[in-house]
């Protein structure tokens, strides 16, 4: 879809959206173009306000972590909303959402909503973006509002507490 910028100095619309989303102070960072769309129209017709809009696809030169600092010294985004196919590096993601919620003088609340979590969702993910969404012991799902971040058990991909391996102790398979 492209990039949007609501600040009154910038007024930036590089994108295919047909019109500027309400300024705002939430900045929407997502890989999937035709979910931007969605989000813009429902936006448009609640009154949501956007301070950045952001698609960015397949990552062939910006990534969801350097949005993510970018994002976290914008002073006109209070929130950050992310969807994500693929991500970069999982254990980066984490200790950068947590860096951005945990900054006292520039906290930011994360939603990160990750796609791909089944192998069926991973190979949508593939086919849509052409990038691997990695197995669900690779996938992060973070809401990284104090500090608060889950990874997936490879095996039974249940959610696991912060700072534990890659296996649970749910099943024996895990054990």
């Amino acid at each position: 879809l492209g990039v949007i910028t609501t600040d009154a100095d910038i007024m930036l619309n590089a994108s295919f959206a047909r019109c500027m989303p309400k300024h705002g102070n939430i900045a929407f960072v997502s890989q999937s173009g035709a979910l931007c769309a969605g989000i813009l129209d429902y936006a448009r017709g609640r009154d949501i306000g956007f301070s950045k809009f952001i698609s960015f696809g397949n990552k062939a030169d910006v990534t969801e972590l350097d949005l993510l600092r970018y994002l976290a010294e914008d002073d006109s985004t209070d929130v950050i909303l992310m969807y994500l196919e693929t991500l970069v590096n999982g254990r980066k993601f984490i200790e950068l959402a947590r860096q951005v919620t945990g900054d006292q003088k520039h906290r930011k609340p994360i939603l990160a909503i990750k796609s791909g979590r089944t192998s069926q969702g991973a190979a949508a993910a593939q086919r849509h973006t052409g990038a691997l969404a990695g197995s669900s012991g690779e996938t992060v799902t973070a809401s990284a509002r104090c500090h608060a971040s889950a990874s997936c058990c490879s095996s039974c991909n249940s959610p696991l507490q912060r700072n534990t391996r890659k296996k649970c102790s749910r099943t024996s398979a895990c054990s």
